[in-house]
């Protein structure tokens, strides 16, 4: 449609077809908190190039994606073959970078465990190339001298032992 997921079932114009197992919606146009939960759930929210392509598809047509892959997302061409018709019709998106890697993870939560998994690893990997790790230990385990008290931020207060 011309305004897909708009009104008060926004939230289940993502989550129906995601756990449907649909990966994209092709629409004329979008709610904007529609179009943004497509994304968050991992879902690509393609439009049409040209408004009159959307009266080609008809309920029951077999809509195929080819080479969904990040240099297609990032060049934004996309074809979705009407395998029923046998035409092709273009479809683009306005997904930024960061969008572009939500949907390749498969959604939100999945970017956020990716993104924390990664820097977990580069964490190790800065440990075993020689860099100091901050260590936690008690106040009691060290004389006052040896230890300085650090704040990271997060509430935490870490001890680096000198020396």
């Amino acid at each position: 449609g011309k305004n897909y997921a708009q009104g008060s079932s926004r939230e289940h114009a993502a989550l129906a077809p995601k756990y449907l197992g649909q990966i994209a919606v092709i629409a004329i146009g979008y709610a904007r908190i529609g179009w943004q939960n497509l994304v968050n759930y991992g879902i690509l929210p393609f439009e049409f190039k040209n408004a009159d392509d959307y009266d080609k598809v008809e309920a029951g047509d077999v809509l195929q994606l080819e080479n969904i892959n990040e240099e297609a997302l990032t060049s934004n061409k996309i074809i979705v073959t009407n395998q029923t018709k046998k035409n092709k019709i273009e479809v683009s998106h306005k997904l930024s970078k960061r969008q572009i890697q939500v949907v390749r993870a498969g959604g939100m939560i999945n970017y956020f465990k990716k993104e924390k998994k990664e820097k977990k690893m580069l964490d190790i990997q800065k440990e075993t190339n020689g860099e100091k790790k901050k260590k936690n230990v008690t106040c009691h385990t060290q004389k006052k001298k040896d230890k300085k008290r650090e704040n990271d931020g997060t509430g935490k207060i870490w001890y680096r032992i000198r020396g």
